[in-house]
């Protein structure tokens, strides 16, 4: 691991001195009787090494002995408490998890695994690697009773803060979906980065409508899922689908084709379901390439067609892409 700065040296230091001071009962010195006899001398050999703080003999040969015997929970903890004493944080977790697996009901194996989480957690925190930090805390909830949860759910709030600070650093689209993803219901953070999405969405939808010269005719409804992302909102509902057959609408030069525009040697594609539907920059749905939008009975040049769409042209010479379904192509 890196090399720890100075209070995480202090944490780790208190809490081996208060370990050292204690009767060894943070690991298993008594001979379980399920061994056979041949590996007995084994498990001695390891327990008087680490007795005498011999940690890395007491390693070489717990490691050997689990080799042997990879169900022993006496083994995984008595080497992830080696492993803590000589700052393997990681590694210790690992052996007190696998131990605490093999012996649910274990309190000794359970609390070496705490300590060795909260010394990680301090770790983390002081390298800024937040999520993984709140990982741990997460562990440490279930591990802990209930009236220390309050505590550890102020310590994830405090650390997806400075999460949080760092994505509004970046100011970008897809670190504020990224956040709202892991944290969705993180107090203040979550409500304030679903508002920066919408409304970096609208500032989009502007720019791409100006650059496409095309003229909002109506306002109509969107519908923005968590990660940002918009779908075209219809009437539509599961049990029914309505469609509409209207009269060409007659409309201003600069959007769709108006009655004078058409005539029997174009093909005109009629906007026939959904109350309103999008039209995109290019022949697929994304959140920013709904450049137009065409309301029931609206009709345009037909283009072109791709798969599900058809490329439609405007009086003003500008095309986007409209969904099929949505839509019927008159000869």
């Amino acid at each position: 691991m890196k090399v720890f700065k100075s209070t995480i040296n202090i944490i780790i230091l208190i809490l081996l001195i208060g370990a050292c001071a204690k009767p060894p009962s943070q690991f298993y010195d008594l001979l379980p009787e399920r061994i056979p006899i041949s590996d007995q001398e084994l498990f001695s050999r390891a327990i008087a090494h680490q007795k005498k703080g011999q940690i890395e003999p007491a390693i070489s040969l717990w490691e050997k002995f689990l080799e042997k015997h990879p169900n022993s929970y006496e083994a995984r903890n008595n080497l992830g408490f080696l492993y803590y004493a000589n700052d393997q944080i990681t590694q210790a977790i690992v052996q007190f998890e696998q131990g605490l697996n093999l012996e649910l009901g274990s309190v000794k194996i359970k609390d070496n695994l705490l300590r060795a989480l909260k010394v990680r957690v301090a770790i983390l925190g002081e390298n800024k690697k937040y999520d993984e930090a709140i990982t741990d805390l997460k562990r440490i909830a279930q591990l802990s009773s209930i009236a220390e949860h309050e505590k550890i759910e102020r310590q994830i709030e405090s650390f997806e803060d400075k999460i949080f600070k760092q994505v509004k650093k970046t100011n970008l689209r897809e670190e504020y979906q990224r956040f709202l993803k892991k944290y969705p219901n993180s107090p203040k953070n979550s409500d304030e980065a679903r508002l920066w999405i919408q409304k970096s969405q609208q500032t989009r939808e502007i720019k791409q409508k100006e650059q496409f010269g095309i003229p909002d005719l109506f306002e109509s409804e969107e519908v923005s899922d968590v990660d940002g992302s918009f779908t075209e909102e219809t009437t539509e509902t599961a049990k029914e689908s309505v469609v509409l057959e209207s009269k060409p609408t007659a409309i201003a030069s600069a959007g769709p084709i108006g009655k004078t525009a058409l005539s029997q040697s174009l093909k005109v594609v009629e906007v026939i379901r959904s109350k309103v539907i999008n039209v995109h920059s290019e022949p697929k749905i994304e959140s920013g390439n709904i450049v137009h939008k065409l309301k029931t009975g609206t009709q345009v040049i037909y283009a072109d067609e791709n798969e599900g769409w058809y490329q439609v042209e405007f009086a003003n010479g500008k095309k986007g892409w409209v969904i099929k379904k949505y839509t019927k192509l008159l000869e």
